[in-house]
């Protein structure tokens, strides 16, 4: 059994490539082969760390390492059958074909049970199909590998059905990605077991044959939820029905496996960080990953010569995520370190929750850049699509995230990368990107929408009201000594900017009221003196949406703005300043 898993694994590991080619459903994103191949690669791991041939020790090990490697919805339920084929077989050395029968038709109901809304079609059937042959036919079939040979023609079959029973199988004239996978997966075993030697090119040809010339159409309308995101959850007494209910308004395609002490969950969401904050209340939160698809569906579906122009910022770039999806922005998070955790800034840990968080935290805590690494991996994927790339970042002066973008940038040959110092942060970064995409969207060449952007950077200006000192203290910005005078005092700072992107304090007002109504009068200086004919402003706060509304309002009154976006601040400011605190920022325009 453990020769003839790892040869089904090796073999479902090479036919990758052909798995993405037809992914389809659940979203078209092309990944269903890649993490299918991962989820193979870590049974793969798991069963060569195993030296004993019985059938329960074997059961385990397959189990516990697709667990622990399961990656996307078909391998989320690849693993949850391995963990089914273990419940069967425990306290077992060795198996008849009518207990393997049995043993595997069990494995697929739980498979099925897993998923909150099972679809026929899809892996889940070939599963059921191929299990119920193998329990009715295993009583009177005792050789394994004749018992096997002949149901592999009855999954090949239940595949060659996968598009009459999805639509979207039928219209795309493709079989079910992850169903293929699994006949795959037993056309290597099969092949062992009457050779003793693994090919890598077992294949239903004539499936092969239809994928030469089929290519993805563009459907962004088809992702509703835009994250596959995926973790462990380790604890005591999980209960997986009642994290599943508890999941179930936040996305969908939720799987949730594993047993007592360990859960994997999966699921398409559009708030990661709202699941991964859900989960923490059950138990230890690790392997966390959330990956954009419609990043990957758009990949998948690249046009043959890169066109257009990609924008690229970081995650302490607040704007409305509605605007970073419109514009197709990408977004590289910093990572925020709390109390021995890391969490990917946006993607694993809202604002909201890392402002509840940050009064309860036991040492304050710290940020830390995306490595080079993390800007070469999105300038790649960006580059496949667009024949330059544009990339804009917070202050050099506050944060080594622009070195590392410069760094990544370097080494990319074949695409045109210009990566920029915007020399803010928050929502006045947010103000520059804005104004980069609107460039972009007007059908701008590279060289004016840089123009327009260098622009931006020179005539903007942002002013952050702080409630307290407190945090300013716990972060280093603001010495000890001076933070407890400053607050006995009640003053409330208001810092700036400056044009080399240094966090300055510019002003104190006497009260918070007064401090408010000291910024609005600075925007209006800055606006005079820039003898700008318009401006757009926006807002940036932490957890005090109140105060960004009287902004908004005073805003509106005072300038005519319109269309000002408020955003909850990335935490990446409000570590070091706190909630409560609210930035204002101003671009002035010439137009």
């Amino acid at each position: 059994m453990r020769q003839a898993l790892l040869a089904g694994s090796h073999t479902l590991m090479e036919c990758q490539s052909e798995l993405n080619a037809i992914n389809v459903f659940p979203v078209p994103d092309g990944d269903t082969g890649t993490n299918l191949a991962a989820t193979a690669a870590s049974i793969v791991a798991g069963l060569s760390r195993v030296h004993s041939n019985e059938v329960a020790e074997v059961a385990r090990a397959a189990a516990e390492s697709a667990l622990m490697g399961a990656r996307g919805n078909s391998g989320v339920i690849l693993a949850q059958f391995f963990q089914g084929l273990h419940e069967k077989v425990q306290g077992k050395a060795v198996l008849n074909t009518r207990e393997f029968g049995e043993a595997v038709y069990h494995a697929a109901l739980q498979s099925r049970q897993a998923l909150a809304e099972p679809r026929e079609g899809t892996i889940l059937t070939v599963l059921r199909e191929w299990a119920a042959w193998i329990r009715s036919h295993s009583a009177g079939i005792r050789d394994f590998s004749e018992l096997l040979r002949h149901s592999l023609g009855v999954a090949r079959q239940s595949l060659a059905e996968t598009p009459k029973r999805l639509e979207i199988l039928r219209k795309s004239g493709v079989v079910d990605a992850g169903a293929k996978g699994f006949v795959h997966l037993l056309e290597g075993m099969v092949q062992y077991l009457e050779t003793g030697k693994v090919r890598s090119a077992v294949a239903t040809h004539h499936l092969v044959e239809r994928l030469r010339h089929f290519h993805f159409g563009r459907n962004e309308g088809t992702i509703r939820f835009r994250y596959c995101t995926q973790c462990l959850v380790e604890g005591q007494g999980l209960n997986k029905d009642k994290v599943r209910s508890e999941l179930s308004r936040l996305g969908d395609s939720l799987i949730v496996i594993g047993g007592a002490q360990r859960l994997r969950v999966h699921i398409h969401t559009n708030e990661p960080e709202e699941v991964f904050a859900l989960l923490h209340r059950f138990g230890q939160v690790t392997d966390r990953k959330a990956e954009d698809m419609l990043s990957q569906h758009l990949r998948a579906t690249e046009p043959a010569h890169p066109q257009g122009i990609g924008l690229v910022t970081d995650s302490t770039c607040d704007l409305p995520k509605e605007f970073l999806r419109k514009h197709g922005i990408e977004v590289v998070p910093l990572t925020l370190n709390i109390d021995g955790r890391s969490y990917r800034d946006r993607q694993e840990l809202s604002p909201e929750q890392f402002y509840r968080m940050l009064p309860r935290v036991r040492t304050h805590p710290t940020t830390s850049q995306p490595a080079p690494g993390d800007f070469l991996a999105v300038y790649q994927r960006v580059g496949r699509t667009r024949e330059a790339v544009i990339s804009i970042h917070l202050s050099s002066a506050l944060s080594g995230t622009y070195q590392n973008a410069v760094q990544a940038a370097r080494t990319l040959e074949g695409t045109e990368i210009a990566v920029l110092d915007s020399k803010t942060a928050s929502i006045a970064l947010g103000l520059i990107v804005q104004e980069a995409a609107l460039a972009i969207e007007q059908g701008l060449t590279v060289q004016e929408v840089l123009a327009r952007i260098r622009r931006a950077i020179e005539n903007q200006r942002i002013f952050v009201v702080l409630p307290t000192l407190t945090y300013a203290v716990r972060s280093g910005r603001v010495s000890r000594p001076k933070g407890i005078i400053g607050n006995l005092l009640g003053l409330k700072p208001i810092l700036t900017l400056t044009q080399d992107g240094r966090a300055v304090e510019v002003a104190r007002g006497l009260s918070e009221k007064h401090a408010m109504q000291k910024t609005l009068k600075m925007v209006e200086r800055f606006l005079h003196e820039g003898n700008f004919t318009s401006a757009r402003f926006g807002v940036a706060h932490a957890n005090v949406p109140e105060k960004a509304e009287w902004y908004v309002e005073q805003l509106r009154q005072r300038f005519a703005a319109r269309d000002v976006p408020v955003v909850n601040a990335s935490p990446v400011l409000g570590n070091h300043t706190g909630p409560g605190t609210v930035a204002v920022a101003v671009l002035g325009l010439d137009e």
